[in-house]
Parts: C-alpha cells; structure tokens; sequence
C-alpha cells in the first residue's frame, strides 16, 4: 500500500508561504537541531524494527499535506519507511532561503505534517515511544512548518537508519548521520512520491517488502 494520494484542494491562504515563513533561523530551533542529532534514541532490535516499520491498515494511516504554491495535495501514508521518503525528500529545504527556481521547477512540492499527528502516529501505531518522546519534547507547534518539518527529519533519519541497521540492510558501524538510502528504484508510474536516489530512501526495506511497492 505505502502511499495512497486523496483529493487535491487549493492551497489555504498562507499555507505555502507560513511553511516557510522565517527568514532567519530562530536560535531555539537552532539548538533543537542539535539536540536532535545527539539525544539517545535506544538502538532497536529486529523484532521491533519489523514492528515498527511493517504497514499499516486503513486505521493505521497518517495524513501528510504535499504543498506547492498553488495546490496543497493530501497523501496518505501506512508505514514509516514510507513517510521517511516523503520526509528526507525535503533535505534541501533545512536552508532559510529557497530560491524561485526551486520553487518554480517541476514536481517541486512542500511536505508537510500536524505534529501531533505525527507523535500520536508514531507512539500508538508504530509503538515507538521513545521517537515520540523526542519529537514532542523538541519540536513545538510554535514554530513554522520549515522549522519543525527540519528537527523532525533528524530525527526521522536516524531513526530510520537504526531500523535499518537492525535488520541488516546497512553495516552496523555505518553513523546515523549517514543517510539511510536504500537501492534505488522508481517510483510508480505517475506516483506523487519523491524519486528515489538523491537523498530519499526506499519505501519498505527490502526484508519487509512481500511485493513492489512504490518509493516513499
């Protein structure tokens, strides 16, 4: 299943625009992001990370919003490896500034996600606590979507590559800064979801996958 598009919508006043709102990097967002790169995330097994990482059904699923300047789009997503594709897809927009090319090019597309949805996801339908505690405790709803979708993607990353490490799929000496991409693959034809290779990995490790599905 991975990723499932639902109905487009115009994009609300000030919804593309208060995603990236802030010139300047507040400093409590600066030191968030580097709390994120170091507060302990207990290492998975693989039990667990199979748990963790395995899709969801209808119930399970998480509403993320796709937003362009014109058009906000509303995915939905039943397992973590697919909304980290979604996520690390957005690496290049940590930055204060866009340009209007990137904005202006093709397929360019904000993601986006109510954090409290986000942590509420994490903790009941993943089971992870200890990904929702870090969340909650260092992003706040305060901030602008860039702000929190950057501490959430830090930790969504090496969150990720943990689970990856516990099943095997990298060496486990690899860092969790390293990004987690798995081999590439392409998306499903006329799929929304971020092309695979540039910083965005797979949909569902290769251990978990019964069948193609397409990146996330």
């Amino acid at each position: 299943m991975g990723a499932q598009e639902a109905a487009s919508a115009p994009a609300p006043a000030g919804g593309f625009a208060g995603a990236l709102a802030g010139e300047a990097r507040d400093p409590e967002v600066t030191r968030a992001l580097e709390l994120a790169e170091c507060v302990e995330l207990p290492m998975p097994d693989a039990a667990f990370a199979r748990r963790a990482t395995a899709e969801r059904g209808w119930d399970g699923r998480l509403a993320l919003e796709r937003m362009t300047p014109h058009v906000t789009r509303k995915v939905l997503v039943y397992d973590f490896p697919t909304l980290a594709g979604y996520l690390l897809g957005n690496e290049a927009l940590t930055g204060s500034r866009l340009s209007k090319a990137a904005i202006d090019s093709p397929g360019f597309a904000l993601t986006c996600v109510d954090m409290g949805a986000l942590v509420k996801w994490v903790r009941d339908s993943m089971g992870d606590a200890a990904l929702a505690d870090a969340l909650a405790s260092l992003v706040s709803p305060r901030w602008c979507f860039r702000d929190q979708m950057s501490v959430a993607r830090v930790l969504v990353r090496r969150r990720y590559a943990q689970f990856r490490r516990a099943l095997g799929e990298v060496p486990p000496d690899e860092g969790e800064g390293g990004s987690p991409v798995a081999e590439s693959r392409a998306p499903a034809a006329g799929s929304d979801v971020p092309a695979v290779g540039a910083g965005v990995p797979a949909a569902r490790p290769s251990v978990l996958a019964g069948q193609a599905v397409a990146a996330g």
